[in-house]
């Protein structure tokens, strides 16, 4: 775990290595306990997981899937997703920086550096969810509008594909490879679209 000193500088603590006294060397490392704050049900879980994984990938999702036991350190991180402490970081900022999760310190007696105790925040997350989310359902109703009120041409090769006005001012020649653009039926795309939004839809309500 990253551990800040009371004066401001960074650095990792050493542990001590228990030694026996007599010649059969060092006695066996004492495995440290995970401590866990045990937090209560985190609402809108999936969907805070959907969000981690649309930011950090699967790596991402697997550091809040640990979290939602309750809070734990980076280093008790690495150990419970089977990931590098660098990696671990790295994805803890990327959802800090996104609202996904928070973290307090606490300031060891002993050594005077700080650690830190990571967790979800389930309210700011599922805010930025929600704001993430009606940008995309704008961009989709944008879309169906274009969709339901041009004609639309493609190229019989899958070059390109464009409204009849465009089309027309090229008579209709694929500038790519120069084959006839076809009259496109965009029935299929224009139901896709309809149940992308009717389902964001659902989920706002």
């Amino acid at each position: 775990m990253l551990r800040i000193s009371k004066r401001g500088s960074r650095g990792l603590r050493s542990r001590e290595r228990g030694r026996s006294g007599g010649r059969g060397g060092a006695l066996p490392k004492k495995q440290r306990k995970v401590r866990v704050e045990k937090l209560p049900p985190i609402p809108g879980l999936d969907l805070i997981l959907e969000t981690a994984a649309h930011l950090a990938g699967e790596k991402g999702e697997k550091v809040v899937k640990a979290l939602a036991a309750g809070e734990l350190t980076d280093e008790d991180l690495a150990k419970r997703t089977n990931l590098q402490v660098n990696q671990v970081r790295s994805i803890l900022y990327t959802l800090h920086e996104n609202r996904i999760v928070t973290y307090r310190r606490e300031r060891e007696e002993n050594s005077g550096w700080y650690v830190y105790y990571w967790r979800i925040d389930p309210d700011r997350a599922l805010d930025y969810l929600r704001q993430h989310r009606m940008e995309v359902l704008k961009k989709l109703e944008e879309r169906l509008a274009e969709e339901e009120s041009k004609i639309f041409f493609a190229c019989e090769g899958g070059c390109i594909r464009m409204p009849y006005e465009e089309a027309a001012e090229i008579e209709f020649r694929c500038p790519s490879c120069g084959g006839t653009l076809q009259l496109q039926d965009n029935t299929a795309i224009i139901n896709s679209l309809r149940a992308r939004i009717e389902r964001l839809q659902r989920e706002f309500a």
